[in-house]
């Protein structure tokens, strides 16, 4: 519900979308954390593109494969926007949509990077997560 809720936004914002979604019915990872992370991704990817003077993209793929939960998402930035180039997060420099990310991560193992090339923002989250037989 939450990615077709935000999925909606985006088009009526002329955000040209594209989502990948490979996730299997049983998963050992909390909804609140899938949830919290997806929209934390989506809020900012939209929030910057309807900043953005010429291309509105916004491609996000969700992996579920082996014991790894793969977020890829890129998305148009404008190029005035003040991003770090590239980045791992660093807490004295990160707002609390990305510190909760960051926690999130943390809990699962995982990695969190993002960069900036070419007006496209990429980032990429990695939690690992035990299989559940069910």
């Amino acid at each position: 519900q939450l990615i077709i809720t935000k999925r909606r936004l985006a088009i009526e914002n002329g955000i040209q979308c594209d989502f990948n979604i490979q996730i299997p019915e049983y998963v050992e990872l909390r909804q609140m954390n899938i949830g919290t992370l997806v929209d934390n991704i989506m809020d900012n990817a939209i929030k910057v593109c309807q900043e953005c003077k010429l291309e509105r993209m916004f491609k996000m793929d969700l992996i579920y494969q082996g014991n790894a939960f793969i977020i890829h998402s890129i998305h148009s930035v404008d190029g005035a926007r003040n991003i770090t180039e590239r980045g791992k997060v660093n807490e004295d420099d990160i707002g609390f949509g990305m510190y909760s990310m960051k926690d999130i991560v943390d809990r699962y193992g995982g990695t969190i990077n993002w960069k900036v090339d070419n007006n496209k923002f990429e980032l990429d989250v990695l939690l690992w997560v035990p299989k559940c037989e069910k």
